[in-house]
Formats: structure tokens, C-alpha cells, sequence
């Protein structure tokens, strides 16, 4: 009995790290975040830059959308934040990998 249950949190444990490895976790906050700013809510730009690099495909596409002064800021945090491991191949991830290369750009239109 001990043992069915210890292969069963054992694969319980295991199943539920793969599902959080597959949902990207701060891609989904990324893409909740700037839909909120989208829509006139404030975006904080520190907490922006703050997300892993599972976010910076999600970044890349919206954050030009929103056009205001923290996307703006925002955009210039991630690539002080990225561009360093963006550039080398010290680390290597997947996250890295699927990161685009160039700067996030940036023209703020309007006002916030």
C-alpha cells in the first residue's frame, strides 16, 4: 500500500511540474498584464521586466501595441534586463531560444 501511494505523489508531483512547464506561467501573466493596459490600466514596468524570459515572446508582440510611457519603459528594462544573454551563448534555455533578438520597439503615442 505504501508503495502504490509513494509512485502516486511521485507521478502526481511530476505530472503537475510538467503541466506548469507547459502552461508558461509568465508568458500567461505578460499577456494578462498589457491586455489590462490595453484596455487604460496602469502597467507597472518594473514588475514587467521582473517576468523570466518565458515572457519576452508575449512582450515583444504586445508591448508595441500599447504605445504609452511605461510600455515605453518597460521595454527598455527588459532589454537592459536581456540583451547581455540574448547576445552570448553562456546560458542556454529554451526560454533563451525562443527569445527574439532584437529590442522590443518602442514609440510612445500616448499619454500615461
Amino acid at each position: 500500500m505504501t508503495v502504490r501511494f509513494g509512485t502516486g505523489a511521485l507521478l502526481t508531483g511530476w505530472l503537475m511540474l510538467a503541466g506548469l512547464n507547459l502552461a508558461n506561467p509568465d508568458a500567461i501573466i505578460a499577456g494578462v498584464n498589457l491586455g489590462r493596459a490595453a484596455h487604460g490600466r496602469p502597467l507597472d514596468a518594473a514588475y514587467t521586466a521582473e517576468l523570466s524570459a518565458d515572457a519576452l515572446p508575449t512582450l515583444h508582440r504586445l508591448l508595441p501595441a500599447l504605445g504609452t510611457n511605461e510600455a515605453c519603459a518597460a521595454a527598455h528594462a527588459l532589454d537592459q534586463r536581456w540583451r547581455r544573454e540574448l547576445e552570448t551563448t553562456e546560458r542556454w534555455t529554451i526560454a533563451l531560444a525562443r527569445a527574439p533578438k532584437e529590442p522590443v520597439p518602442c514609440a510612445p503615442s500616448r499619454g500615461g
